[in-house]
């Protein structure tokens, strides 16, 4: 299994990347890129990959009983950023505000302790961000220039869940199974 623990986002939000996807087209970068799928887009807050045999799961799953109550946590994106840096991204992402960064770094946080306590020991950082694309062939400045000045306007979005998830790799792409959710009310 290739688990990973994410929050998925309210449609409208989804609907406003399809924006920036069309942007790409308008650029002609889109050959360029690995865009993520609509249905696939979230915020990680985790990869675990294949460390959780099935006993560990389910205790990861029960403890997870600690976020039944968290409300849903509103944000904006403001600017497309790039990872490593601007020169020669390898990932296209879109950042969050900061009071919505603080709320998803104190779920972070108790996700760590939970997998701390339970043997799985994490020590990554945790950037709040929401990926587009990965790069597969180099942009060149003027491109990575124009990504960087795209305006977004109304970019609000809404984290609606807590995710534990499993990606499996195919042809087409990752196909992404929910093992365990909470609905953030």
């Amino acid at each position: 299994m290739r688990i990973f623990i994410a929050s998925k986002i309210n449609n409208n939000y989804l609907e406003k990347i399809s924006e920036i996807f069309i942007f790409f087209k308008k650029l002609k970068i889109e050959r360029k890129l690995k865009p993520v799928e609509l249905n696939n887009i979230h915020l990680t807050h985790f990869f675990l990959g294949d460390i959780l045999n099935e006993e560990k799961l389910n205790i990861l799953k029960k403890s997870f009983e600690i976020f039944n109550f968290t409300p849903k946590i509103k944000f904006k994106s403001t600017r497309i950023s790039f990872f490593p840096h601007k020169q020669t991204p390898r990932v296209i992402w879109l950042n969050v505000d900061e009071e919505a960064a603080k709320k998803l770094y104190e779920i972070n946080n108790k996700i760590k302790k939970i997998l701390n306590d339970n043997g799985t020991f994490l020590n990554e950082n945790f950037i709040p961000h929401i990926t587009l694309a990965r790069v597969k062939q180099k942009l060149l400045p003027d491109e990575i220039n124009a990504l960087k000045n795209y305006k977004l306007n109304e970019f609000n979005g809404i984290f609606e869940s807590l995710e534990i998830l499993n990606s499996t790799l195919t042809n087409d792409g990752p196909v992404y199974t929910t093992l365990h959710k909470i609905e953030l009310i």
